[in-house]
């Protein structure tokens, strides 16, 4: 009885088992390509970073330049 509930007899099927394969080597693949998105969107995200850091740097040495007196040099 409880075979009959599951739809089967026999035991399983091989076009589903097949195909359960094949559906968990995708999801592996697409893991690994988030995985991998991931840190190409960390590393984008450390360079835009520093390089924000470097124009603040340079917006102050340019601001003080402009901001010393004419005859301090």
């Amino acid at each position: 009885m409880a075979k009959a509930l599951f739809g089967y007899v026999g035991g399983p099927d091989h076009r589903l088992v097949d195909e359960v394969r094949r559906l968990r080597r995708h999801v592996g693949d697409l893991e690994m390509q988030v995985s991998r998105l991931q840190s190409r969107c960390d590393e984008l995200e450390a360079m835009e970073s520093a390089r924000h850091a470097l124009d603040v740097d340079v917006l102050a040495l340019t601001l003080a330049d402009v901001r010393e007196p004419a005859g301090a040099r």
